[in-house]
């Protein structure tokens, strides 16, 4: 035998014995490099060349078919095999972890990876995955069959493929649905086959939505209790827990947790959210972030991993994604919480959990218990703005974050003084949010002096203005773009409505020159087609105003409606989602995004406001048009898109200044206010 292939199995095993894994691991992975050995002993081979290593990793996937060798076993066999190729190409090896292999021949491997990336164009990175993997099991099925080429596929394949799948998918089959018609339409554009399966596939029924249990406070106690936390794995066990319990993370998401998405100063965790991949800030609680930073300063490896949580033997890497039913499993048996398979009782129960106390709580105490020192008066000011018929919701978290910075950082403090106050304001984040955040706490000045207990209340003058940009102005071809590709978005399986929904509430937003969250609130009394008028309820400043329709645009509610009314109808929202609720600003705004992209990538900056502006900017540019006296014409347009101000309809003007300066408009100084390019 070639001494080439020792030589790669040896240095592989060097580099499995440097990485400081236990004793039984090296010597496991001694037996496999031994195997892989013996394997090319017996075809006379003195290299490892890349066909080889296919052979060696589909016997081996032969072995455990049936039944010779078992998952694990197969697993470090193939991982060795790969690092000794990986060797012998590279001159080095890192040890890492790898996935097992697909099984899926070159040609598949390539399709598949074609069709993720034209899916990616459209979709979110996690339904990628979602679509990969189902897609994943449907080419494995093909090359087990024999069909060599995807233009030899039959319609009775997919029929087969699906009578086997369906008893594995006991909450339903939709996603295999969904991935297979997109996968087809996916072929068919390619030329890569010309079945059709539209027709097999569009009668499947629904995912079946169960409501799976959380944990009760009896059963959070008991899991809690039973981690030891003088042991780095209990530490890190009850770090992880505490974090899912306190702010309701996915596991994927706390598992991928970085160092750098902690921010100790503001109590805060920013992450990108594997799901949605959008951005995600939560607040720390004070227990939480004491038992992740006991982890990290008492539990955690000294390793470069950039992961809050890692393995505690090596290597020390980032968990894998099994690692929340194996802690599960661990810490619900020494709790002595009975556990039996599909009872719902697993890591993503936390998460329900962390849902359900924030519905006790009343829809915000449990991720905003004040605990500062301030915490009674905090408490007694927003009920006595609630009285006086204030929506509380930007104020409670302005001063949750208010109550944290004075927990964190001036925990002995009383009284709202000069420098506490000062403290909090250069602390706050600069831009529109800071402002209000530093707006809310010369509230609480405010109130605390009313209510005869000192405070300093912040001077106005500390407080910045918003300083407003220049929207996107969209081209009439722009527009036409856009609306375009509204009106191509096709159904989706968790928004069955949305081919519906998105080219109308679009139109409306521009339309009626509607605030988007004036749009997703509508109700279906709100929207009277047959007399051409919306109502607007509660909108911002706690106003109801009327907003005459135009006939193109109420017909076009009249048809919506007519069609929403006969998928559910007794709705309450003129906008329903798949949960008979109003559509969340997420939605809308992704949705606008989408829309934005699918035009050929306009207005990238732009949100789904810069449609209300182009209605604002469009009217003056129409009555400029018709020689209309503006001036006397805007308190209308105000009254119209619900200005409290007459300065900020006229601010508008500035879109238009070769147009409206022959209008004799500027000469209003003081109306416009100043805006940044």
């Amino acid at each position: 035998m070639g001494s080439m292939v020792s030589g790669l199995a040896d240095a592989v095993l060097g580099v499995v014995e440097g990485v400081g894994l236990s004793s039984d691991t090296v010597a496991r992975y001694g037996k496999c490099c031994e195997v892989v050995v013996e394997f090319c002993d017996r075809r006379d081979f003195d290299a490892l060349p890349a066909g080889v290593v296919d052979e060696f990793v589909a016997c081996q996937q032969e072995r455990a078919r049936r039944g010779e060798i078992g998952r694990n076993r197969r697993n470090a066999l193939v991982k060795t095999a790969r690092m000794m190729l990986e060797l012998q190409r590279t001159g080095e090896v890192a040890w890492r972890v790898m996935s097992p292999g697909s099984g899926l021949s070159e040609s598949s491997c390539e399709v598949l990876e074609q069709f993720a990336a034209a899916a990616g164009l459209d979709v979110a990175p996690g339904s990628v995955r979602l679509l990969a993997g189902e897609i994943r099991h449907f080419l494995v099925y093909l090359d087990r069959i024999g069909r060599g080429a995807l233009g030899a596929v039959t319609v009775d394949d997919v029929r087969t493929f699906m009578a086997e799948m369906a008893p594995k998918r006991p909450a339903g089959i939709g996603n295999v649905v969904w991935s297979l018609k997109r996968f087809f339409a996916f072929l068919n554009a390619a030329g890569l086959s010309d079945v059709r399966i539209d027709g097999l596939l569009a009668h499947a029924a629904p995912r079946r939505v169960r409501a799976l249990p959380c944990f009760t406070r009896e059963e959070t106690g008991l899991l809690l209790e039973g981690i030891e936390t003088e042991t780095p794995c209990g530490k890190r066990d009850y770090a992880m827990v505490l974090l899912a319990v306190s702010t309701g993370l996915r596991c994927c998401d706390i598992v991928a947790l970085r160092l750098d998405e902690i921010d100790w100063r503001r109590d805060e965790i920013r992450l990108v959210q594997a799901k949605t991949s959008r951005l995600l800030v939560l607040p720390l609680s004070a227990l939480a972030g004491n038992a992740v930073a006991e982890w990290i300063l008492h539990g955690r490896p000294d390793c470069d991993a950039p992961e809050v949580f890692v393995r505690i033997q090596a290597p020390f890497v980032k968990l894998g994604n099994s690692t929340g039913s194996t802690l599960m499993r661990r810490r619900l048996t020494r709790a002595g919480i009975e556990h039996v398979a599909h009872d719902g009782k697993s890591f993503h129960a936390l998460r329900r959990t962390a849902g359900t106390r924030l519905i006790e709580s009343g829809g915000g105490a449990a991720m905003n218990t004040f605990t500062s020192n301030f915490a009674p008066h905090i408490e007694a000011m927003l009920e006595w703005r609630t009285s006086l018929g204030h929506s509380l919701r930007d104020m409670r978290n302005a001063m949750t974050g208010f109550d944290r910075f004075c927990s964190s950082h001036h925990p002995g403090e009383t009284v709202l003084t000069r420098e506490l106050a000062t403290a909090w304001c250069r602390d706050t984040a600069t831009g529109t949010w800071g402002a209000y955040r530093s707006r809310a706490v010369r509230e609480f000045g405010k109130y605390l002096q009313l209510a005869g207990v000192d405070g300093f209340i912040v001077p106005s003058a500390w407080i910045a203005g918003p300083v407003r940009g220049l929207p996107h102005m969209f081209t009439d071809e722009e527009l036409a773009a856009f609306f375009r590709a509204a009106d191509t978005i096709d159904a989706e399986y968790r928004s069955p409505f949305r081919e519906y929904t998105i080219p109308v509430i679009f139109r409306l937003i521009l339309g009626a020159g509607l605030r988007p969250p004036e749009a997703r609130r509508l109700r279906r009394r709100d929207v009277d087609a047959e007399g051409a008028m919306v109502v607007i309820e509660r909108s911002k400043r706690n106003k109801d105003r009327r907003v005459p329709a135009g006939r193109d645009l109420a017909g076009l509610l009249a048809r919506f409606d007519h069609l929403a009314d006969l998928r559910r109808p007794d709705r309450e929202w003129f906008f329903e989602d798949q949960h008979g609720c109003q559509y969340s600003p997420a939605w809308l705004i992704a949705s606008y995004h989408r829309c934005c992209e699918l035009a050929g990538g306009i207005a990238p900056a732009s949100t789904p406001y810069t449609l209300r502006h182009n209605y604002a900017t469009r009217t003056l540019m129409r009555w400029v048009e018709e020689g209309k006296d503006i001036e006397a014409w805007l308190p209308y347009l105000a009254a119209y898109m619900g200005h409290q101000k007459y300065s900020s309809t006229a601010w508008y003007v500035h879109l238009l200044p070769e147009r409206l300066a022959a209008a004799g408009l500027t000469r209003a100084a003081g109306i416009i206010p100043a805006v940044t390019s």
